[in-house]
């Protein structure tokens, strides 16, 4: 159990960690514009047509554009729609979206997803989508965003919903219609969809027409939070907003300071909203000017921030790329943390590992209700297999509008005296939360944060596996995070890639349960990686590194979610500091990687580091020679990234946290 151990660590300077160190701690095809069963849009009479799949919609759905900025619904055409029409299995709504010099705006995604169709400049004039970007999303959700004037994604490519796409245009618009968004959303599209449905038509694959049904666009995450859109009406995004759900100004010792980075290609002015945890609003402020690569240092330890002694939470809205990073640290006994920024908040959270008196360990969760209306939040506790403790549910009610509820296991007597497992949070509001939890153990003054930050998937990945490293182990957290019993596997890859090192299946794990998995043993090397799976069910995981009869313990989140480029907000080489990363090749096909690192102020710093890195292999880089700053790592397929930060002290002077996945 003593593997389970997952501390924190956090601290003004924040990285850690050197090389040789790090080793040991460390779609569809498009639909068709035209077909037998369509009629331009034209001679379609006026009416609409959203339909219920739309409104009814299973993806949390952001405003496409970049936190802070205000639209308006309609002006062109908003929710259009016609009499009968044929979409009774595949749901559609449109809208557009106008604001005043809204010529070359930036367009994001409504939700993460897959690029399945683009059309590039030079782009049709006068007629149809003109350019455009096409997204497929999950359980069979699809979006199209025309009229742009530039398309910024190639067909194919993951992106998130701080993703640019492209810029606002009027390709295809009509002369005189003006730039504008067009929106397109629809279910289970099948390619056929049709417009209008006029006397002697007929739908195709059996389409039984429909009559219009009033406007019924799903919600979409606003200012106002999850709001029903209405023609005419102005709304804010937040869209790109980044949450910190666990800010302390010497709350019991402990103290807070965080990283803010500018992943864009433009200056930008990057907000923060500072909240106590009654969801009271202390101050705005702005870090101005921020450039490309450059990051911007923010300590809690200011009272016009936080009070003094107290925990509360901020929001920050920077545009479509910023990245965050968030240290905890206490000057006695020694111990630091880092978490990464909540950019994608959701209404459920999972949780992998929590402890109440575990070996000494004990855990704490941090919620942050950051929308403005008040909520109920449930907490579905379960024991994992083996383990101490008891299932049970606990609720809190009227978490307060843009307020913070801060839950201590040491006070939930319903688990048991001693409890290993994992939770599932919910509202009864529906209110998108974003969660952090840690993992302490006072008399070592161990901490471990995480912040969810790395989500759920059918496959999570681990780009580093201590295997008695140097005397470092790793013990992991594996939750199922599916509504149903489910199997659940892992591999261990050695450094150097090959088939499996060691391979588990773990039977009929309940919902929402954790397994928990020790360090893998002499099969395997004393560096590896891993891979978790849960067959067709989402899974998530914690990991985390322990060197057993020190203070020293570190965790970080498995990735669902690879991509071609990786952001670490926070690499250091300040005196006593050293960073180190482990880039995860999690394909079958070998990879090529560049690592390029940038002093604070966002300059270059040293020669890029380039590899080719084979598949499920392991390539590992530390601050040596570079300056204090931050650190970017590309590749031609997907990657997996994991930051260790080391600072040479008494106490436990380590910590992790994943890379950025853009």
């Amino acid at each position: 159990m003593c593997c389970i151990f997952l501390m924190k660590l956090v601290r003004r300077s924040l990285l850690a960690l050197l090389t040789v160190f790090l080793l040991q701690v460390l779609l569809v095809s498009s639909p068709s514009l035209a077909s037998t069963s369509r009629v331009p849009l034209a001679d379609c009479p006026p009416g609409t047509f959203p339909g219920t799949e739309a409104f009814a919609s299973t993806i949390i759905l952001q405003m496409p554009f970049i936190a802070g900025e205000t639209w308006t619904v309609g002006g062109a055409g908003s929710f259009y729609g016609n009499g009968k029409h044929c979409n009774e299995f595949n749901d559609y709504y449109a809208t557009d979206w106008n604001r005043t010099n809204d010529d070359g705006a930036n367009v994001l995604p409504v939700a993460d997803g897959v690029v399945s169709d683009i059309l590039a400049p030079p782009c049709p004039a006068g007629t149809g989508y003109g350019c455009y970007v096409q997204i497929d999303h999950a359980n069979g959700y699809r979006t199209l965003y025309a009229h742009l004037s530039q398309v910024l994604v190639a067909n194919q490519a993951s992106v998130h919903t701080w993703t640019l796409i492209g810029e606002v245009g009027q390709t295809g618009v009509p002369p005189g219609g003006g730039p504008h968004l067009h929106l397109t959303f629809k279910h289970n599209d099948n390619g056929y969809f049709s417009y209008c449905w006029n006397n002697g038509q007929t739908c195709l694959n059996t389409e039984n027409p429909q009559w219009p049904q009033g406007h019924r666009p799903s919600p979409m995450m606003t200012a106002s939070g999850a709001t029903i859109l209405e023609d005419f009406q102005s709304y804010t995004s937040v869209n790109g907003r980044i949450y910190l759900p666990d800010l302390r100004n010497n709350d019991n010792g402990w103290t807070s300071e965080f990283y803010v980075r500018n992943d864009g290609t433009e200056s930008r002015n990057v907000k923060i909203a500072y909240y106590t945890a009654f969801g009271t609003n202390t101050t705005v402020e702005t870090c101005p000017n921020v450039d490309p690569n450059e990051r911007c240092w923010i300590p809690m330890n200011v009272s016009q921030r936080l009070p003094p002694g107290t925990t509360g939470s901020a929001y920050i809205d920077g545009g479509e790329a910023v990245s965050v990073v968030v240290i905890q640290w206490r000057a006695s006994p020694e111990a630091r943390a880092a978490y990464l920024g909540v950019s994608q908040p959701s209404t459920r959270v999972h949780v992998p590992l929590l402890h109440r008196n575990n070996y000494g360990l004990y855990s704490e969760i941090y919620v942050q209700n950051n929308w403005p209306t008040s909520t109920n939040v449930t907490l579905q506790y379960k024991v994992s297999p083996g383990q101490p403790g008891g299932n049970c549910i606990q609720t809190i009610y009227n978490v307060p509008a843009r307020g913070l509820q801060v839950i201590r296991l040491s006070e939930v007597d319903c688990i048991g005296t001693t409890f290993v497992g994992s939770a599932y949070v919910t509202n009864s509001a529906n209110n998108a939360l974003a969660v952090a939890s840690t993992q302490r153990k006072s008399d070592h003054s161990n901490m471990a944060e995480s912040s969810g930050a790395g989500g759920t998937a059918n496959t999570a990945y681990a780009p580093l596996i201590q295997n008695n490293n140097y005397g470092w182990i790793s013990g992991i957290a594996l939750q199922n995070a599916s509504s149903s019993t489910n199997n659940l596997t892992a591999n261990v890859y050695n450094q150097t890639g090959g088939s499996p090192c060691r391979t588990d299946t773990y039977f009929n794990i309940g919902a929402r349960r954790s397994q928990i998995i020790s360090t893998p043993g002499g099969a395997c090397t004393s560096v590896a990686s891993a891979v978790y799976g849960g067959g067709s069910q989402p899974v998530a995981a914690i990991v985390n590194q322990v060197l057993p009869g020190t203070p020293s313990s570190t965790d970080y989140e498995a990735i669902a979610a690879p991509s071609k480029k990786v952001v670490v907000p926070l690499w250091s080489n300040q005196p006593g500091w050293i960073s180190g990363l482990v880039v995860q090749n999690v394909n079958t096909q070998s990879a090529n990687i560049t690592i390029t690192f940038y002093d604070a102020a966002g300059n270059p710093s040293g020669s890029p580091l380039t590899a080719v890195i084979q598949p499920r292999t392991l390539y590992i880089a530390s601050s040596t020679g570079v300056a204090d700053g931050s650190a970017v790592v590309t590749a031609d397929r997907p990657v997996a990234v994991a930051v260790n930060h080391f600072l040479s002290i008494s106490g436990d002077g380590s910590m992790s946290h994943i890379g950025v996945q853009r």
